[in-house]
């Protein structure tokens, strides 16, 4: 089995050898707080300066999943958001694309405020300078924030999937956020991202990236 990575913007800590890191955020249910830190921390405007890179505290990450460099974020990604602002940290690791682009892949995504309402969920990759759309991450709900990145190897294939956990506004404003979890695989036949929608719905109302982890581990025992 692949060894499989969890990224997000808090600080890293060790969890044993399977895991290298665990997103402080997505470890605790966002049953009825306030807005999320991380839903701030990691969304500046598209004009501002990109997040700088996550620091690393306890175990280093494995060396093919990392924070994309501030170089990349100034050169590469904040040329790309096209008015959008950033949803989570851009990580990236070698799979997907790297496979013909020969250079590692990273995940950006992206928040959207629509004239009339709320911001939505979007994204896209980005390989050896080479853009690739993610598909449509959302069901017109509005974002919440996004917890954490979840690399792992989750199917026949030997490449990782990316398992985005997302949380969305209730169209109560009383009810507390709900979870529509996001599993992406590489299609490489069509060269594109597309979504993986029997996992996804497994996947769904998981509140943390523990309980994904513990979910997928039930699937695949070691």
């Amino acid at each position: 089995m692949t060894r499989w990575v969890l990224v997000s913007t808090a600080l890293l800590l060790g969890c044993g050898d399977e895991i290298v890191e665990l997103p402080r955020d997505a470890a605790r249910p966002l049953a009825a707080p306030p807005i999320a830190a991380a839903e701030h921390a990691t969304a500046p405007k598209a004009d501002a300066t990109p997040i700088p890179d996550t620091p690393v505290v306890g175990p280093v990450p494995a060396a093919d999943v990392s924070a994309t460099s501030q170089r990349d974020l100034d050169r590469v990604v904040t040329p790309m958001l096209h008015g959008r602002a950033l949803a989570h940290g851009v990580y990236q690791a070698r799979f997907g694309p790297s496979s013909s682009t020969g250079q590692p892949t990273a995940i950006v995504l992206t928040r959207s405020a629509t004239p009339s309402g709320p911001s939505t969920l979007g994204g896209f990759a980005v390989s050896g300078r080479t853009r690739f759309e993610l598909p449509i991450l959302h069901d017109g709900d509005a974002l919440h924030s996004v917890a954490a990145i979840m690399f792992r190897d989750v199917d026949d294939d030997p490449d990782r999937e990316v398992i985005v956990v997302v949380s969305y506004r209730d169209e109560d404003p009383a009810a507390p956020p709900f979870f529509s979890n996001v599993v992406l695989d590489w299609d490489v036949p069509q060269a594109r991202f597309v979504r993986r929608e029997r996992l996804e719905g497994e996947l769904e109302a998981m509140r943390t990236a523990g309980e994904v982890a513990a979910h997928l581990r039930r699937l695949n025992p070691p």
